[in-house]
């Protein structure tokens, strides 16, 4: 019996020495919202994107390493939606991922993963309490940020509603993004990039943007402040992105709020 015991103990330290608290989940999938995004964090090492923005996940590697099955499979299913993100964007020369029309139903971990993020986020608005550590402070699933829907603030009246958002430094919005047909941009939607201060910290620009919006005929116009920019394969990206799934992380924001 006492050589039993000893066996017993002797796997158990070799398990826990070989599991790393980061990298080794040993629960499935479930609604710890924040544990699966700190291993989607720890998986930029293994993920590698090419000249064209496509990316590829070296699984293998991440499962010979730990990480558990229930996230690597997910982390697949992130680098396949990015990838037809990416190359839907490319083909129809659109950057606004808010307009890329693409169904999760062949994604169902990440559509999954998307509904527990929804619920969570949904249920920490009406909760109080210190900010948590160690937060990326241009948001991530299980600390959104912002964690509602900014307000629209009216301005005017003005004589010339568009020439005053273009001398505030908005531009029109490209024509993707509001069904025109090009090369006409958004005659009544106006975009300007910036960066974020947020309960977590400073996050750059072009991470984050404000809207405006003009009506016909109307003096008036109305500015929301403060959303990540859907625009996010405009530019140097992935170079500016805050991490390797930013652009899943925007379109989940968009559901969600």
């Amino acid at each position: 019996m006492r050589r039993v015991r000893f066996v017993l103990v002797f796997v158990l330290l070799v398990l826990l020495l070989a599991s790393s608290p980061l990298t080794v989940a040993s629960a499935q999938l479930g609604s710890d919202v924040d544990q699966i995004n700190q291993e989607l964090v720890a998986l930029e090492p293994y993920v590698h994107f090419a000249d064209d923005g496509t990316s590829t996940l070296d699984a293998r590697s991440a499962r010979q390493d730990g990480f558990s099955e229930a996230v690597v499979s997910l982390a697949e299913e992130i680098v396949a939606f990015h990838n037809e993100l990416v190359e839907t964007a490319a083909t129809s020369d659109v950057h606004d991922v808010e307009s890329i029309k693409i169904s999760l139903e062949r994604y169902p971990r990440l559509r999954k993963f998307f509904e527990l993020a929804s619920q969570e986020a949904t249920a920490e608005k009406s909760l109080n309490g210190p900010s948590p550590l160690g937060v990326h402070p241009c948001g991530t699933y299980s600390n959104p940020v912002p964690n509602y829907t900014p307000p629209r603030y009216t301005f005017g009246p003005y004589a010339d509603p568009e020439g005053t958002l273009l001398s505030w430094g908005f531009h029109h919005t490209a024509w993707y993004a509001c069904g025109q047909l090009p090369p006409y941009d958004c005659p009544h939607d106006f975009t300007r990039d910036r960066d974020y201060y947020g309960p977590y910290g400073h996050c750059w620009s072009p991470c984050f943007r404000d809207q405006g919006r003009t009506a016909d005929g109307s003096l008036y116009f109305t500015i929301q402040y403060g959303e990540p920019n859907p625009e996010v394969y405009k530019g140097s990206w992935p170079s500016w992105w805050p991490y390797w799934y930013w652009d899943g992380y925007v379109f989940w924001w968009h559901l969600t709020y």
